[in-house]
């Protein structure tokens, strides 16, 4: 039977123990008792919380926090356990009950200059940041020089030196991993890598950080779509108009989105939230855009004179397309009609293959010439498979045609592309 620590039963702060666990894994680190069983930290400082029924015992290891050495250990496990906190106040947490149980060792003296340095800290107002403790002063600082560095990389991805800009971009998020602005400039130089994976996640951990930044929120919606997330960018799209309620590129984006879904997409909550926001604010943008002289043409702008002359054009083309229609629609009929003649023959061949039977001189069924109509009706449908390809292929032409008609516009509507909102749009705040 192996050693129960007794000591850890009775106390909130634990010794370096090992427990035994009913799957035979074997944990060992510094034990202490929980509310739903134990808890062991373990040299990594991780800690997990083992329920009481999986434990089949636990025992002591070779040092006691009694000893000089096993004091120590204890210590250092300590110091381990919170280098991954940031929260002040629960790193002395640890330490006050620690101090105590070590009594008079010398490792208790150790840990409480430890606590004086974090009660100072504490005092002071430091506040972990990039894994290094800073006070006020020192935030205050990084965060100029930040925003230097970040000024200096939007401008090199401004020039399209984007691999220049991604180094220094780099450089603010090992001091700040937060940091909005340089998230942002990162998500831009992704997408314009064509790194849509990297960029969605940058502008995520820029939405997490400024929730209301309506270029993020674009920019987001962006990578979303293009990875295929139609629902949540569309969900975005519209917190990005919420935001930016005169926006050209996000209203444009809206306009290819609401272009490229069909009858059924435009029935579901996402889609008719974004078409509502969209109508709602589209008549003051377009009044704020038509001040300046531009007038909405699908998914672009363009000018009083470029709108009626895409207009007249568009009439024509209609015209040429509304032939082209009709055409189509005759064409398809003969179709039918080919494939119905079709289907009437067929049904005339299997009743005279049907009736194609007769006995012979022993009783044996016997097959007979087929008359001339089954003849007659395979000639016709050997014609008609011929005709069918032929107005076929008229369709495919036709399909061609109505795709060149439509092309003929000098100023298409809709690109089905989107855009992002550049290094002008970086958010500014910064976040510990």
């Amino acid at each position: 039977m192996r050693i129960v620590l007794l000591a850890v039963m009775t106390c909130s702060v634990g010794w370096g123990g090992v427990l035994h666990l009913k799957d035979g894994e074997r944990l060992e680190g510094d034990v202490k008792r929980a509310t739903t069983g134990w808890e062991i930290t373990a040299a990594d400082g991780k800690v997990r919380i083992i329920p009481e029924d999986q434990v089949v015992s636990i025992e002591a290891s070779d040092t006691s926090p009694a000893d000089p050495r096993g004091a120590a250990e204890r210590l250092a496990s300590l110091r381990r356990s919170v280098e991954a906190l940031s929260d002040i106040d629960s790193i002395i947490k640890r330490y006050e009950p620690a101090i105590k149980e070590l009594g008079k060792t010398p490792a208790a003296q150790d840990a409480k200059k430890d606590l004086a340095k974090w009660q100072q800290y504490q005092k002071d107002g430091m506040v972990k940041v990039g894994g290094r403790w800073l006070a006020p002063t020192e935030i205050s600082a990084l965060e100029e020089s930040n925003v230097a560095v970040v000024e200096e990389a939007k401008a090199l991805v401004t020039q399209n030196r984007l691999k220049d800009a991604s180094v220094l971009v780099e450089k603010v998020l090992q001091a700040a991993p937060t940091n909005a602005s340089a998230l942002y400039l990162k998500g831009v130089i992704a997408f314009r890598q064509n790194q849509t994976p990297l960029a969605r996640k940058a502008f995520e951990q820029v939405v997490a950080s400024v929730p209301d930044h309506g270029p993020s929120l674009n920019n987001l919606a962006v990578a979303q779509w293009q990875q295929n997330a139609s629902g949540i960018a569309m969900t975005n799209f519209q917190k990005a108009m919420t935001a930016m309620p005169v926006s050209v590129v996000i209203h444009d984006n809206v306009a290819e989105v609401l272009n490229s879904l069909g009858a059924d997409a435009r029935e579901t909550p996402p889609m008719r939230k974004l078409q509502a926001q969209f109508q709602q604010d589209e008549p003051r943008l377009q009044a704020v855009m038509q001040a300046a002289g531009r007038y909405r043409w699908g998914a672009t702008w363009v000018s009083a004179a470029e709108l009626q002359q895409l207009r007249d054009e568009q009439a024509k083309i209609q015209t040429q397309l509304d032939d082209i229609s009709r055409d189509f629609d005759l064409t398809q009929g003969d179709i039918d009609a080919i494939d119905d003649r079709i289907a009437v023959n067929n049904q005339t061949m299997s009743r005279l293959e049907a009736l194609s039977w007769a006995r012979d001189d022993q009783g044996r069924s016997v097959r007979v010439p087929y008359p001339q109509d089954w003849h007659d009706a395979r000639r016709d449908n050997d014609a008609m498979d011929l005709r069918r390809k032929r107005e076929l292929a008229r369709l495919d032409t036709l399909r061609r045609q109505a795709q060149d008609v439509k092309s003929r516009l000098a100023i298409p509507p809709y690109s089905g592309k989107q855009q992002i909102l550049d290094e002008q749009f970086i958010p500014v705040k910064f976040k510990k």
